[in-house]
């Protein structure tokens, strides 16, 4: 259902939900990025799983969520400096009931579904979900929609 939102109100609404997020996230949306139209609960929900995974797998590192146009795209990038997700595992990290087996990773619990259900929601946009290794260590996250700035009545020229 889309809908004409204000990003950085999604972003920040969304950190604000997530437990332990407001402590270590630092938004980063452009003053000159319009309005946009997408399916707000969708995009706040992709955004509510990948902040609650930088919280849980980022070791307490800073997360930044960062927006922008570029072109066609809206891309908005959930970054942690956590240990990041292993090379083996970041391949299959997008399937259905993937976990990383790793100790303190098993600690956290969860089946596996998170990455997997957020990569659907962004398809159902029409936009992808991609993941890429922080350099320096962690994880980056890019979710990239369709750009659709508003153009209706009192819309910036």
């Amino acid at each position: 259902h889309p809908e004409l939102v204000t990003l950085a109100d999604l972003i920040d609404t969304a950190v604000e939900r997530v437990p332990g997020a407001a402590d270590l996230a630092a938004v980063t949306v452009p003053a000159s990025l319009p309005p946009v139209i997408l399916d707000p609960e969708h995009t706040s929900r992709v955004l509510s799983n990948l902040l609650a995974n930088a919280v849980k797998y980022g070791e307490e590192s800073p997360i930044r969520v960062m927006a922008k146009a570029e072109g066609a795209l809206l891309v908005i990038r959930v970054i942690d400096h956590g240990p990041g997700l292993p090379a083996a595992a970041a391949a299959e990290a997008f399937d259905a009931f993937t976990q990383i087996n790793r100790m303190e990773v098993d600690a956290y619990g969860g089946i596996g579904l998170g990455l997997s259900i957020s990569q659907g929601l962004v398809a159902a946009m029409g936009g992808r979900l991609l993941h890429e290794p922080t350099e320096g260590g962690g994880a980056t996250f890019s979710i990239e929609l369709p750009y659709k700035p508003y153009t209706g009545p009192g819309a910036a020229r």
